[in-house]
């Protein structure tokens, strides 16, 4: 039986056409419930979120970000950031989220590849002066600080004619080359949006018990996002931390009730770690009923680990930024499958093996590609495309993984080749 306040039936998933129009849909369907929460217990309904998401569009407008203006904005997980995204999104800016935590020099190509107009930043955060660091990255020509309250207008900015925009290249996130560079993967609101689907339906999210979810990646990343997207389009609540501390974060994800936590094999082992300090009769977090995450291979020894000591599913992803969700596992797969594989493609993505130019059989090791709704758009270095997707517009992941007769995709994390 899941854990949490098991529900009758679960709301439907939203299907809307874009990310502003989501927050409005959902706003009218779901209105008071809690879409927000912050660390220090500050809630924002869904309602309030459209509401203030707008006056900061306002804000922003004024400053002079407008349709395709492009918006750089590197800022820890906090309730402005959420509005500032939802906002830019409103204005029909180009966004390119960046880590917080990134170096110096990773910072400056990230913006360099965005070709930012507006560079957001925090002011002072844990102890690095953003605005100092900005003043050193050439190109940029407004810097803007957004501290825990983000700007707000006067009134409601609307375009001044209406269209969804949900094909356009509206979003710039960031994976790491062999150089350790970023590489700037254009996706549009309909390709997260797929991605979004996606996850909400493996997960099940709100469907069985009345979720409540946590982000403890950075919201900067591509999977964060669709997080956040997929909690809008079932309805369900978000906890937002600045920086994943598990010493902090147990008391905040066990006071709000938490029931899943995006995040990776390292959060898992964090709290599987706290959960070894507590006497055996005791549960680190009553409520949780599953651990999700997809930026690192999840090893079956920790997957066993967690299921044993902290009572709870770990339903591991396979993604990147090119392709936030590209498969994910559920609560209801097998134990072996959980502990085998990275889940089944998304409905909105199809996959293949690949070995040397031809597709492979089932069960057999090759190159993973890709092509489907849930796939970005192309590199912002356009020289990358080329090489990047075949002739007939499959993307290649650069993994090596085989797909099971079960349909369930086995994603190689070990050394060396598989066989």
């Amino acid at each position: 039986m899941p854990r949490g306040k098991v529900l009758a039936f679960g709301p439907r998933l939203l299907d809307s056409d874009s990310v502003w129009r989501l927050l409005t849909d959902r706003a009218a369907v779901s209105g008071r419930r809690t879409m927000l929460v912050s660390e220090t217990g500050e809630r924002l309904d869904y309602t309030q979120v459209a509401e203030q998401a707008g006056r900061v569009a306002s804000a922003l407008h004024d400053m002079g970000i407008g349709p395709g203006t492009r918006v750089a904005w590197q800022l820890p997980t906090r309730l402005s950031t959420v509005l500032v995204m939802l906002a830019l999104s409103r204005l029909g800016a180009v966004q390119a989220p960046i880590d917080p935590l990134l170096g110096r020099r990773e910072t400056g190509a990230a913006i360099a590849a965005a070709q930012a107009e507006f560079l957001l930043v925090p002011g002072t955060w844990r102890g690095i002066d953003y605005r100092a660091r900005a003043s050193a990255v050439s190109g940029v020509s407004r810097v803007l600080t957004i501290g825990p309250d983000a700007p707000a207008g006067t009134g409601q900015w609307k375009p001044s004619q209406q269209r969804s925009g949900s094909w356009e290249k509206r979003w710039i996130f960031f994976s790491a080359g062999k150089t350790g560079l970023p590489k700037g993967a254009y996706h549009t609101d309909a390709s997260l949006l797929a991605a979004a689907r996606g996850l909400a339906l493996r997960a099940r999210l709100g469907e069985v018990v009345e979720d409540i979810a946590a982000l403890g990646l950075p919201i900067a990343c591509a999977q964060s996002a669709v997080a956040l997207l997929a909690a809008l389009q079932a309805g369900v609540g978000l906890i937002l931390m600045e920086h994943f501390d598990p010493g902090h974060a147990v008391g905040v994800l066990r006071q709000n009730g938490v029931t899943i936590v995006h995040g990776s094999p390292r959060i898992y082992q964090a709290l599987l770690d706290r959960q070894r300090g507590l006497p055996r009769s005791s549960s680190l977090l009553p409520d949780l009923r599953m651990l999700k995450g997809s930026v690192e291979p999840c090893s079956p020894d920790l997957f066993k680990a967690v299921e044993r000591e902290l009572g709870v599913v770990v339903a591991h992803d396979y993604g990147m930024a090119e392709a936030p969700v590209i498969s994910a596992s559920g609560q209801y797969h097998t134990t072996e499958q959980l502990t085998n594989t990275d889940g089944a493609p998304i409905q909105s993505l199809r996959v293949r093996i690949v070995e040397r130019g031809v597709e492979t059989a089932l069960g057999r090791w090759g190159e993973i590609e890709v092509s489907g709704a849930a796939l970005f758009r192309g590199y912002t270095d356009t020289s990358l495309n080329d090489k990047a997707f075949t002739d007939d517009g499959w993307f290649r992941t650069g993994d090596r993984g085989r797909l099971r007769a079960d349909g369930h995709l086995e994603v190689w994390a070990g050394a060396g080749q598989p066989r």
